[in-house]
């Protein structure tokens, strides 16, 4: 089996660090920054309901009336993100992130709970070992 048919579960971060999705963005913001993380998924009862990036809390930060220390998860998160099984290989998840410009994919069962997460750096990353 060549690389890019491997299953994306061999190069995703597993377990990866989230928030709830009550969490105050002042907490999104601190686990991010101390985990240097870019992305970090949005549970409701451990279930996936979205996902968190660097990009949406700097963008929600700039937005004038907003007070971010009333602001929760829920309010910033893109909901129904994207996601894949396990199995799925590392070409599909890599072609569609390129593809739809997808910072980064969910690893999820299909009863969405959370098995890890892959983003642009873990490709990136690939691209250096084997190169």
């Amino acid at each position: 089996m060549g690389l890019c048919e491997k299953p994306i579960e061999e190069f995703m971060t597993k377990i990866p660090r989230t928030v709830n999705i009550g969490d105050n963005i002042k907490t999104v913001k601190k686990l991010m920054s101390e985990h240097k993380i870019h992305h970090v998924p949005v549970l409701d009862q451990g279930k996936l309901m979205g996902i968190i990036s660097e990009r949406d809390l700097t963008f929600v930060s700039s937005i004038q009336n907003v007070n971010i220390d009333h602001a929760s998860a829920r309010d910033v998160m893109t909901a129904d993100p994207f996601w894949v099984p396990p199995k799925t290989s590392l070409k599909k998840v890599c072609e569609t992130m390129a593809d739809q410009q997808i910072g980064s994919t969910i690893i999820a069962d299909f009863n969405m709970n959370i098995l890890g997460i892959f983003t642009y750096i873990d490709a990136l990353k690939i691209i250096c070992k084997h190169c």
